[in-house]
């Protein structure tokens, strides 16, 4: 049977917005033939044994995480290209893998998801290209939620305070690495990329000035970014060297551990954030940057077109695409699927079920395919099951007439247009007011206005992306001439 590998979507070029997921591709890839697996872009985690992408399907059995993977297919006496490896490489193989989970992904963590700008301008449009409009309103919420608890330790409050220190910035310039240089031509130390740059001469009494403006919370947390940064690239450019890959050179080709690291530098390097504090540190390493560019080639062929990725969902024919991967098309939801996904995503919305509704899963951590234990953490406690089902149920049924009535209901021309009332103005911004519940059910809202014909399918699509203005006229209804 062909092997499935679900992973998250395609963004920045790269085929998952996520890491491990990239990884596992890169290893499918140089692993097995392209006719003996798929690849699909998925967003339902819940078949999956810890609820996190990548997941992998073997007739009927499902293994998730990087690792776990990759050990099942040797298991499964697939093509091992770890079976060069001596046994101070297979060493080195596992030290750097541990770095990467627990020095790369923190750092990810907090330039993708804990940073309020990348996250707002950045992060979440990347994957609102990918998910459907439900979804939007649990998943990337969910995640940064988890990237949080991942870096709470590292006491970065700081990078969600972004838009807070605004006004502390010199010239209007709102990242902190500008900000930091700056500070540093404020100070007299000469601004540059040089790691070993410092001021020829101090004026005199001016070190109580330098002291005071360097420990400003932005210029603080940016020297703490850029230790971090080394901490975790630094070892890998010296493992590196002068060699083809981490491990191996030449003719031995590249190993699990570069798979994995692709997947993690490929994300620090390839994204253009506001808040570039990670790709700055990145840029002290040409030597890692060639080897990542290298990687994307020979890996995962190049790069990715998200957009003719996510229209393999809308063709009868994948093959007729002309990708470097082996996408196809997810499988259509049953409408029931769909109804108890969008009920997940209103529990995962609400500030009361949200708790129970999302999982509480670390990306980057494996669980033993024949586990059950991670299904049981994330299943509600039995006094608070029944409410919970019940309030489940009720959801379920209300999304279901929703369902029934859109495809009952008359098509709208092309060129109908979309006005609110005053009143309906009002009814938005009040559902906005509630955060990311307010948005889902002002969206939800919409949908049945436009399931009942009271929208046309331009109010829908704005509704969706969650960011067009709509025009507002002092009418109540206004319907189009000859209806």
């Amino acid at each position: 049977m062909v092997l499935e590998l679900h992973i998250w979507g395609p963004a920045f070029g790269l085929p998952s917005i996520d890491p491990e997921c990239t990884a596992t591709v890169a290893y499918l890839k140089h692993c097995l033939p392209e006719e003996q697996w798929i690849l699909i872009a998925d967003h339902d985690p819940s078949v999956s044994p810890n609820r996190e992408f990548p997941a992998l399907l073997h007739n009927s059995t499902w293994i998730a995480g990087f690792h776990t993977i990759t050990r099942y297919l040797r298991q499964q006496l697939y093509r091992d290209i770890d079976a060069r490896l001596s046994s101070q490489q297979r060493a080195d193989s596992i030290a750097f893998s541990t770095l990467l989970s627990h020095s790369a992904l923190p750092l990810l963590s907090l330039s993708l998801y804990t940073s309020f700008q990348n996250y707002y301008h950045i992060t979440r449009p990347a994957f609102t290209s990918i998910l459907p409009w439900h979804a939007n309103y649990s998943v990337p919420p969910a995640r940064r939620e988890v990237a949080k608890a991942v870096t709470q330790h590292f006491g970065f409050s700081g990078l969600d305070i972004d838009d807070v220190h605004e006004s502390t910035l010199a010239g209007g310039n709102t990242s902190i690495s500008g900000s930091y240089e700056s500070a540093k031509a404020v100070a007299g130390i000469p601004t540059g990329n040089g790691t070993n740059s410092r001021p020829n001469v101090l004026p005199l009494g001016f070190n109580k000035s330098i002291k005071k403006i360097l420990n400003k919370p932005e210029y603080a947390a940016r020297f703490r970014l850029d230790a971090l940064t080394k901490e975790c690239l630094q070892p890998l450019d010296d493992l590196l060297g002068e060699k083809s890959y981490l491990l191996t050179d030449g003719a031995k080709g590249p190993s699990s551990l570069d798979c994995l690291a692709f997947g993690y530098l490929s994300l620090m390097l390839y994204p253009d954030f506001p808040q570039a504090w990670l790709r700055e540190g990145f840029d002290k390493y040409p030597r890692l940057q060639d080897y990542v560019h290298r990687m994307r080639d020979e890996l995962v062929g190049g790069n990715t077109v998200v957009a003719d990725v996510m229209a393999l969902q809308h063709s009868t024919s994948p093959e007729s695409h002309n990708l470097n991967l082996p996408w196809h098309p997810r499988v259509p939801e049953h409408p029931i699927g769909v109804a108890q996904n969008v009920a997940t995503s209103i529990l995962s919305a609400l500030p009361l079920t949200s708790h129970f509704a999302r999982p509480s899963i670390i990306p980057g951590i494996d669980v033993p395919e024949t586990s059950t234990d991670a299904m049981r953490a994330n299943t509600p406690s039995s006094p608070l099951l029944t409410p919970f089902l019940a309030l489940s149920t009720i959801l379920l049924a209300f999304v279901s007439s929703i369902s029934y009535l859109s495809l009952n209901r008359d098509p709208r021309s092309e060129d109908d247009y979309v006005f609110f009332s005053n009143t309906e103005a009002a009814r938005r911004n009040r559902a906005q007011s509630f955060g990311e519940a307010g948005g889902f059910m002002a969206a939800l809202g919409n949908q049945m206005r436009v399931n009942s014909g009271l929208v046309g399918d331009q109010g829908r699509e704005q509704e969706r992306v969650g960011g067009a203005p709509v025009v507002e006229v002092d009418v109540e209804v206004r319907e189009k001439p000859g209806l």
